[in-house]
């Protein structure tokens, strides 16, 4: 199990050959698009819900790793683990979580951030990502102007963890990391991605531009520490 995004890999044995449901790809989902939950609520079985994605990328428990799709088809408790599908009849997430504020507002696991982890649930039973040890803020344009900045694309250094792998490789704040092993990067979203898929104990180059020259610097990741 991963409990970062609160995903499991289960063995399920059976004499017979299981339908599948195919897989959809959830990067190509789009907000208004129509989506249907489907699950057991409150012990309601078979139950479908129908309703749209309201928003792509909500963050609610761990702001630099969430990626949840947002939508108003009813999710209620007992829907979790069911699928999300779209209206080509593929799953694009994991119905995972709903607001305790609202009926209509639910979240769902996107399916292509589950898929990435499953070679390496089947092979140790965890996952590990890459982990770099800085603190990002996004390139607003009153910040480029105050900073002079002549990017604004790019994954800006807001702090950085003392004994982290970025501190031991010099990288400071204010310094804008452009690219990742010829990458190029446009957000703090892409810089965070690109560097959790990578395996702990490996290097990777980053471009940065700092005091408004580029320089490439070398960092050996880290493992990114497991939330509580």
């Amino acid at each position: 199990s991963d409990p970062a995004i609160d995903v499991a890999l289960l063995r399920v044995e059976t004499e017979g050959k299981l339908p599948e449901a195919p897989l959809g790809d959830s990067d190509q989902l789009r907000v208004g698009e129509w989506v249907c939950a489907i699950g057991n609520p409150l012990g309601y079985v078979h139950s479908v819900t129908v309703g749209v994605v309201s928003f792509i990328g909500r963050k609610l428990f761990d702001a630099s790793l969430d990626d949840y799709i947002q939508t108003d088809a009813a999710i209620n408790f007992g829907n979790s683990g069911g699928p999300l599908i779209n209206s080509a009849g593929q799953v694009v997430g994991i119905n995972s979580a709903v607001s305790s504020r609202a009926s209509n507002i639910g979240f769902a696991v996107p399916i292509n951030q589950a898929v990435a982890i499953l070679p390496q649930l089947k092979e140790t039973g965890r996952v590990s990502r890459g982990y770099i040890g800085v603190g990002l803020t996004d390139i607003t344009p009153a910040l480029q102007r105050a900073l002079n900045l002549s990017v604004a694309k790019g994954a800006m250094v807001q702090d950085v963890s003392l004994a982290s792998p970025a501190d031991r490789a010099g990288l400071k704040a204010y310094d804008v990391v452009l690219e990742v092993e010829g990458r190029q990067v446009l957000s703090n979203e892409e810089l965070i991605r690109d560097i959790s898929a990578r395996q702990p104990g490996s290097v990777a180059r980053l471009e940065l531009l700092r005091d408004g020259r580029r320089q490439s610097v070398q960092v050996k990741l880290a493992e990114r520490p497991v939330p509580d």
